[in-house]
């Protein structure tokens, strides 16, 4: 029987993709498509290159929906790392460890620039306010 990563790697869609890459697929493809519509006339994009044309415009789409999606990916998983930030008292001689043990296994596990930023921005973020808040 198959898995589901069996699945994922023949259908061609990859386990993870790391959103600044995806970013740059995107950037890539649209310079492709500036520098032909700016070399071509319109009427040979919509004649003698339409089919090229075509697929580099559908290239671009599917792009940027995996780019959502990754993106849509990272901040569910920040969401859930602040979630169970949220059961650990900050004053807590461990926390530091605690947190630091989890952004560690972000680096491990996704290597992904915007969710390691994200989530470092957004606990010192939380932990100043905890900190406002205790005086």
């Amino acid at each position: 029987m198959e898995t589901q990563e069996d699945q994922l790697q023949e259908s061609g869609v990859q386990d993870y993709v790391n959103t600044v890459e995806l970013y740059r697929k995107i950037k890539h493809l649209q310079t492709i498509r500036l520098k032909n519509e700016a070399a071509l006339n319109p009427a040979d994009l919509e004649g003698k290159y339409r089919v090229s044309y075509e697929r580099l415009c559908e290239s671009i789409k599917q792009a940027q929906m995996d780019y959502r999606t990754e993106c849509t990916r990272v901040v569910r998983t920040l969401v859930e790392i602040l979630a169970e930030l949220a059961y650990f008292d900050p004053t807590d001689e461990e926390y530091d460890a605690i947190r630091d043990f989890m952004c560690n296994k972000i680096k491990e596990c996704c290597n992904d620039p915007l969710l390691t930023g994200l989530t470092a921005t957004a606990i010192e973020r939380l932990e100043s306010e905890d900190k406002d808040e205790l005086g």
